[in-house]
């Protein structure tokens, strides 16, 4: 799935966005990751549906039965700006 790209207010990265099952909108980095789903894991992701899943980066390819899903990481985990946005946007 190929996601449309704008600039980070923060940073200037290409960031896009994922709509949420209750219909917000949260930044993504471009790129998919493959995360494996098992026990508390190391790499959030949000899947194109808006699931938020946690669990280990993987190579092996996506397959729900085993818990393997492709998503993208929240940019508010990448963003070197992050702490500045957030104060800007309370």
């Amino acid at each position: 799935m190929q996601l449309r790209t704008t600039p980070c207010r923060a940073c200037g990265r290409p960031i896009a966005f994922i709509r949420t099952p209750r219909g917000r909108y949260l930044p993504v980095d471009p790129d998919p990751v493959l995360t494996v789903r098992r026990g508390p894991g190391q790499v959030t992701i949000v899947t194109p549906r808006g699931e938020v899943i946690r669990g280990y980066e993987t190579q092996e390819p996506p397959d729900p039965e085993i818990g393997a899903h492709a998503g993208y990481v929240p940019h508010w985990q990448t963003c070197p700006q992050a702490e500045e946005f957030r104060g800007e946007a309370r």
